[in-house]
């Protein structure tokens, strides 16, 4: 009697090579264990694909094992860059600097119309993704948005009228000509698996071989938060980037480097990817400069979010080359004048004056807006005059005016300092430039003074529990004090009201007397270095409780870091204040709203005010990315070192200049 055969397990949902061998696969992810023990590329799992129109591939059945095992991808269709290019980051970025590619972006258009996916057009194929990113993209499609497992998407208290509102916004403009795609999803071969060398950096850990699923999931779980000064269904990094990231190659590679520079912070091993990844991107980007026509809401995307992460790998690389293509791309006309298009404008230029706000405090290149009246954001009372609320951008708040002017202040700053370090003998030509560096402060100075922010029922909720509308308006103030800081430190004269209201009307010099202007009749002349060091204090101080009021749950702690550091050179411990006795409540100049008064400074206060200054960006080195932050702590305290060493006035912009501490700080 023969004897009785062993029952064998089939597997049918396994991996070919499994399948082959007529053993049970356990259909392990991403790698089943018996290839990845015997060292074998596993080839992955059968998935329902649907090809896109034009393929050249068969329509015959697939379920051969071969074709289980690899399926080509169909001709024409963009991949993704294998993460072990050749390219180095040199190539990559002379590339993306070439002044051909400047030359050849004089054509580009921006679109305003959807993205064409077919075999007819090359470069707007879809990218060929790891298929294990598929039931994960699957699940949050049907989601309609990417919530992280950690984000709830909170109620808002606010009414159907500024429902309506949120349906008529640039967000919805973002998102429509986004929603009406069909995704299709190109397999191609996995990823071969492969041993890493010990001479290369540290290796990823076995759960992380597959970085793109992980990475991509912690996208939408943490780093689209950091993008945005609120976190809800309103924040286009996470509602727009879920609908179009798959058919983008670009943006598939920069969220995952962004993901990367974040987890390098717990696993040093995903550094060079991020960086490898960001290559790819600058790649890709460039070649849709230079190859396409038209520049798509998808391209626009990435580009910010490219140039917004650079300094997330590199503190230094601030990013100027993207600044100058967005600038390129929103100043070229279109035929296209419809709402739609003018919103999804407004949305890239409000993205602009902060990066250019960034900038213009690191940077010495030309910072230069797109002209077109078009798009230059709307006043606080020409929503005032529709009856409608004011939308929050997620870089800049509810105080795009307010960024704009301080923009300009760190670019006159920055430019004036770096005339008086390089100046060797005086000329006329100096005094010439000197007259009007003070005369544009002057200007600027009345501006800041006279902007209007709106109020907090005129501002359309979020709908983010973690996010008050106040928290943005307070922000906004912040930003509007730090600016009057910088004018005031480098212009002294401006708060010599006689020499400041010469050349200005009558209504201005009515505004500046009623919001705390100095007469020469007050107890003090402005001309006193007691009164300059006691009111430039005491705004610094006015700041920073400013940015007490506001938790660092908060998501607007992401556009706070540069208010932490421009006011550390105003927290100096050797300065002579004024008497209690002949400190008087001075307003503060253009204060929003309620009436502020600067804050009376005292050594235990200023000692309080840089404990509460680092601990502010201790929290934001917690919760944004790591390295650019911990560039500004250092230029923090290295100032506070300097200042109190030698005991005499120092400022952190010369500070950061001579120590080369510049980087993006936001």
């Amino acid at each position: 009697m023969q004897p009785l055969r062993k029952n064998i397990t089939r597997s049918r949902n396994g991996c070919a090579v499994c399948k082959s061998k007529r053993l049970k696969c356990d259909e392990a992810r991403p790698y089943c264990s018996r290839c990845t023990r015997l060292g074998i590329p596993c080839p992955g799992y059968k998935k329902q694909i649907r090809w896109a129109k034009g393929s050249e591939a068969s329509t015959a059945s697939t379920s051969s094992t071969a074709a289980a095992a690899a399926v080509p991808s169909p001709t024409g269709a963009t991949a993704v860059p294998p993460l072990d290019t050749d390219d180095t980051v040199d190539q990559s970025y002379a590339e993306f600097e070439a002044p051909n590619l400047f030359h050849n972006f004089a054509n580009v258009s921006y679109a305003s119309d959807d993205l064409t996916i077919s075999s007819a057009s090359p470069s707007s194929q879809l990218p060929c993704l790891p298929m294990s990113d598929a039931p994960y993209l699957q699940q949050q499609q049907q989601q309609q948005q990417l919530p992280s497992p950690s984000y709830v998407p909170s109620t808002p208290s606010s009414s159907e009228s500024q429902e309506h509102e949120r349906e008529g916004s640039w967000l919805e403009s973002l998102n429509g000509a986004e929603s009406e795609r069909s995704v299709v999803i190109h397999q191609k071969p996995r990823y071969q698996h492969r041993t890493v060398p010990v001479q290369q950096p540290p290796p990823l850990p076995q759960a992380l071989q597959d970085h793109s699923t992980v990475l991509v999931e912690y996208y939408f779980k943490e780093v689209c938060g950091m993008m945005s000064c609120y976190d809800s269904t309103m924040n286009p990094y996470r509602t727009t980037v879920s609908g179009i990231w798959t058919f983008t190659p670009s943006l598939y590679c920069i969220m995952q480097s962004m993901a990367a520079a974040c987890l390098s912070e717990v696993s040093p091993g995903l550094a060079a990817v991020g960086r490898r990844l960001e290559d790819n991107a600058v790649t890709l980007l460039a070649k849709d400069v230079t190859e396409s026509s038209q520049l798509h809401t998808s391209s626009l995307m990435a580009l910010v979010m490219l140039g917004f992460s650079m300094s997330w790998h590199n503190p230094k690389n601030l990013g100027e080359a993207q600044f100058q293509l967005l600038s390129k791309a929103l100043a070229t006309k279109t035929d296209d004048h419809s709402p739609s298009d003018s919103r999804k404008k407004f949305f890239f230029y409000n993205s602009l004056v902060y990066w250019k706000l960034l900038l213009s405090f690191a940077s010495d290149a030309d910072l230069e807006l797109p002209p077109s009246h078009d798009l230059q954001p709307q006043s606080v009372h020409a929503h005032a005059r529709r009856g409608s609320h004011v939308p929050p951008h997620p870089q800049t708040g509810i105080g795009v005016e307010v960024q704009e002017l301080v923009a300009q202040v760190g670019c006159l700053a920055r430019k004036e300092r770096r005339r008086i370090r390089s100046r060797r003998w005086t000329s006329r030509r100096d005094n010439k430039d000197a007259e009007v560096a003070i005369q544009t402060a002057e200007r600027l100075h009345i501006q800041l003074c006279s902007v209007k922010l709106p109020t907090e029922a005129s501002i359309l909720d979020p709908g983010d529990n973690q996010t008050a509308t106040i928290h943005l308006l307070k922000v906004a103030e912040a930003y509007r004090i730090i600016g009057l800081i910088q004018l005031y430190r480098n212009f002294p004269d401006l708060l010599n009201t006689k020499h400041t209201l010469d050349p200005i009307s009558e209504e201005s010099q009515h505004l500046w007397a009623q919001t705390g202007g100095i007469s020469e009749q007050d107890h003090l002349t402005s001309s006193s270095e007691e009164f300059k060091s006691t009111f430039l204090t005491g705004l610094a101080l006015h700041v920073v409780n400013l940015i007490q009021d506001i938790p660092t749950t908060s998501r607007s702690i992401s556009i706070q870091p540069l208010l932490c550091v421009s006011i550390c050179s105003e927290l100096s411990l050797s300065r002579t204040f004024c008497p209690s006795s002949q400190f008087q409540q001075i307003p503060v100049p253009g204060a929003y709203g309620i009436q502020a008064y600067v804050p009376e400074p005292s050594i235990t206060g200023i000692l309080h005010a840089r404990r509460a200054v680092l601990n502010r960006l201790a929290s934001c080195e917690n919760i944004l990315a790591a390295r650019p932050i911990r560039q500004m702590l250092q230029l923090v305290k290295e100032t506070w070192s300097v200042m109190d060493a030698c005991q005499h006035e120092v400022y952190w912009m010369d500070v950061m200049m001579e120590r080369q501490y510049e980087t993006l700080m936001g």
